[in-house]
């Protein structure tokens, strides 16, 4: 009898020690992880960790285990490649104490749902949520004012963004592969669209391109095929390579500048051949200028804005 309950003691104690972990986490940062839920807490900065580097988190070999994370008042950054793999992490609660998420974060996270980013980040780091195929929407707080490239990657079933004032630029494949986003509203405090930015968003249907943006960047709406109109604002100087190529369904474009913006490569713009069915409006008295302009006076079809 004193051997058996011996043994069912000594089984309580390895059990429990099996589920209940903590480490090092920052200078004065610890993790502890317990029943699928990793909390961390304390004050200041968490380590980052570059992988390319061969450097992990304390927690990489447990991370299918964590479900949950919560990150308690006092933690001011989420590391570098902080969650990077936790496929079965569903919720995370963040701080208003926390400034910044660093570089992929939270990269292939493929179950978690929704993300709270709260007032207090300015910082969005490079794939910070990229590959998280589950999220379907997300607020970005005005306190953010740089989002990495291709912070939302492959976000496959992202449907509403909304991009505060506070973000000038939209970085290289910030929202390339979101093939759920219908349309985007992108805010006049951005001047430049990054290369790739909204490749392959497959359902997107409309974009406001503001008065503020002056470059479109090379390949920024590749196969974006359900786009039907594109509306290009009179600030717009430049459009980059390829920029709409394959926006198969494109019916229209309207150009408001009555300089014909600069198209670099021209010969692969827009639809790649099909200028024969689409309609380019301009400004009036401009319709010489653009049919006499390298790469728009490849639209078969150009009228004045009425």
């Amino acid at each position: 009898m004193k051997r058996i309950i011996f043994a069912t003691i000594l089984i309580a104690i390895l059990g429990h020690s099996a589920i209940s972990q903590t480490w090092t986490c920052g200078n004065n940062l610890t993790a502890a992880l317990e029943n699928g839920t990793l909390t961390i807490s304390g004050t200041g900065d968490m380590f980052d960790w570059d992988n390319r580097l061969g450097e992990f988190t304390p927690w990489y070999d447990e991370r299918l285990s964590i479900t949950q994370v919560i990150i308690q008042d006092g933690v001011t950054t989420i590391g570098m490649n902080a969650f990077w793999l936790c496929e079965n992490l569903t919720s995370v609660a963040i701080p208003n104490s926390v400034t910044r998420i660093g570089y992929a974060a939270f990269l292939a996270c493929i179950r978690l749902t929704s993300i709270n980013i709260p007032n207090s980040v300015t910082t969005i780091g490079e794939q910070a949520f990229a590959g998280c195929s589950s999220i379907t929407s997300i607020t970005i707080p005005n306190s953010v004012i740089w989002i990495g490239g291709g912070a939302f990657d492959s976000c496959s079933n992202l449907a509403s963004v909304t991009i505060p004032n506070s973000v000038t630029t939209v970085e290289q494949f910030t929202f390339a592969g979101c093939n759920s986003l219908t349309t985007i509203a992108i805010p006049n405090s951005v001047k430049f669209i990054g290369t790739n930015a909204f490749r392959d968003c497959t359902n997107l249907t409309s974009i406001t391109i503001p008065n503020s943006v002056v470059t479109i960047g090379t390949f920024v709406f590749n196969n974006c095929s359900s786009l039907t109109t594109i509306t290009i604002p009179n600030s717009v100087t430049v459009i980059g390579e390829s920029a709409f190529v394959d926006c198969t369904n494109l019916v229209s474009v309207i150009s408001h500048r009555e300089t014909p913006p600069d198209i670099l490569r021209f010969s692969e713009d827009f639809t790649l051949g099909a200028h024969d069915a689409v309609v380019l409006y301009v400004p009036r008295g401009s319709v010489s200028a653009y049919q006499n302009a390298a790469g728009w006076k490849e639209f078969k079809n150009v009228r004045e804005i009425q």
